[in-house]
């Protein structure tokens, strides 16, 4: 039953729903503006003598053998948790907005980054925090409890052919790739800015990868030329040999000119590369990996971040040149689209709305879809979180797939083939599972045993309508499974 129709009968139910619905927009409207002016950089030169964005390496150790990597597994320490906070804390006190966390492989001290991810912001109040993983290690339970923490993350993607990742040493069965577009799915559920990593080698600046980019959707593209660093991978005497890898400028060129059309694409050659970034290793001293050897501060643990700032050379200028300031926090989703990114269902979806038994659009189908668009910009852990689960509660009924699509395939974005699926129930999946996960990340934040009978209604109020169930009503099932106080 459409909930335009109940509307007009003035049942009371409904009609509080669309108040509802009128609220949760006005306030996301009011919400988002003023996370956006909170969000926004501030002011920043190449005379600006702090360290606004801060590369933070907490670990070396890694599970994938990439042949080319500039910062290999040469070490097994690891910072104690409470040393890592204070040198943070002085990176902060120093003009720190946004960190990095990269490797090694983050995601095999899980614990440590939650530990961290909260610090940064409950605590130091970073205006963002980004990963870099290679992905194999990501769960979405991990995503689910630590997203409210987490502005970027970025996944290194070098290639989508199996033989050629098993050649670069990212993989050897595919399944990175695969894994790659669950976890592009999990950042758009979480609201988390997705973002690629690629670095061009000789395995891989001859391939074409257009129209994975264009399905993966990230908000950024990083794409790096092959770097060769003195004393981490510049002969073989190293863990890592990247000249066997090293591409020459018209190759590079060639996979540059292939791809500079998708919105999304940021190339850095080396020179864009070099003394440009502002690198942390696991003892927390800052590295030079410019011209010549490379070197490292002492420890800001020891001396303090401005003397070892002083020990190092960074390039501001071409820190700013290459675009090192930009929209990073995760309200700026919708200010920053790349190739589709951070992929808001307002952007994602055609809008046509889902279609009913007859093939036909109703007037409460588009109203729900619109709203799950408000929704997604808004952060679960928003001020609007009271409201949010009664208002997707009530969009559930519009959420109706058609008798085709059910019998069809299964509409997932972790099947690369899926663009073949009509754009109606790629809707209707998307919108389902934007609501299942954002109703059970609220597990963690509200009541759970509310919580459960709110995903639980939703579920019933779906099987109702896949079953055949027409005129299925939320509020119908809610009195026959005794939820009528789900809400408080």
């Amino acid at each position: 039953m459409a909930l335009l129709s109940l509307v007009c009968d003035l049942h009371w139910g409904y009609v509080f729903v669309i108040g509802v619905l009128g609220i949760a927009w006005i306030i996301s409207q009011k919400q988002s503006k003023k996370e956006v002016a909170i969000h926004s950089p501030k002011e920043f030169t190449k005379e600006s003598n702090v360290p606004v964005s801060v590369n933070y390496f907490p670990s070396r150790k890694c599970n994938y053998t990439c042949g080319f990597c500039f910062h290999t597994d040469t070490s097994s320490y690891v910072l104690p948790i409470d040393e890592a906070k204070r040198g943070l804390r002085l990176l902060r006190d120093a003009g720190m907005r946004k960190l990095n966390i990269a490797g090694g492989e983050p995601f095999l001290y899980p614990r440590l980054l939650t530990e961290l991810l909260k610090f940064g912001k409950e605590e130091l109040g970073l205006e963002s925090i980004s990963i870099v993983s290679n992905g194999s290690k990501i769960t979405e339970k991990w995503m689910r409890e630590n997203s409210q923490w987490l502005d970027i993350l970025a996944i290194s993607c070098d290639s989508f052919n199996p033989e050629t990742n098993k050649k670069i040493g990212r993989g050897d069965d595919g399944g990175n790739v695969i894994r790659l577009f669950r976890i592009a799915e999990w950042c758009r559920d979480y609201g988390i800015k997705f973002k690629l990593n690629t670095v061009v080698n000789i395995h891989n600046w001859n391939e074409d990868m257009s129209a994975e980019i264009e399905r993966l959707a990230p908000f950024r593209w990083k794409v790096f030329q092959c770097l060769i660093v003195a004393g981490e991978n510049e002969n073989a005497t190293r863990l890592r040999d990247a000249t066997t890898f090293l591409v020459t400028d018209e190759q590079w060129k060639t996979f540059c000119d292939r791809h500079k059309h998708l919105p999304c694409y940021v190339p850095e050659d080396t020179n864009a590369m070099a003394s440009s970034y502002l690198l942390l290793d696991e003892y927390m001293c800052f590295l030079d990996k410019g011209e010549g050897m490379m070197t490292k501060s002492e420890s800001i643990l020891k001396v303090g971040v401005e003397k070892a700032m002083s020990q190092v050379v960074w390039d501001k200028g071409s820190f700013l040149d290459r675009g090192g300031i930009y929209d990073w926090g995760r309200s700026d989703m919708a200010k920053e689209s790349g190739c589709g990114g951070g992929r808001s269902y307002s952007t994602t979806f055609t809008r046509t709305s889902s279609a009913n038994k007859t093939g036909e659009t109703t007037v409460a189908d588009t109203i729900a879809l619109h709203i799950l668009g408000i929704l997604e910009e808004i952060p679960f852990e928003s001020r609007t979180r009271s409201a949010q689960p009664f208002v997707m509660v009530a969009i559930s009924g519009e959420l109706r797939q058609s008798s085709q699509s059910l019998h069809g395939s299964e509409v997932s974005i972790t099947d690369p083939g899926m663009l073949g699926i009509d754009g109606v129930s790629i809707e209707v999946a998307r919108s389902r599972k934007f609501v299942s996960s954002r109703l059970s990340a609220y597990t963690h934040i509200l009541p759970l045993r509310k919580s459960q009978v709110i995903l639980e209604l939703v579920n019933e109020v779906w099987s109702a309508i896949d079953g055949g169930q027409e005129d299925a009503c939320w509020l119908d099932i809610a009195y026959e499974k005794k939820s009528g106080t789900m809400m408080g």
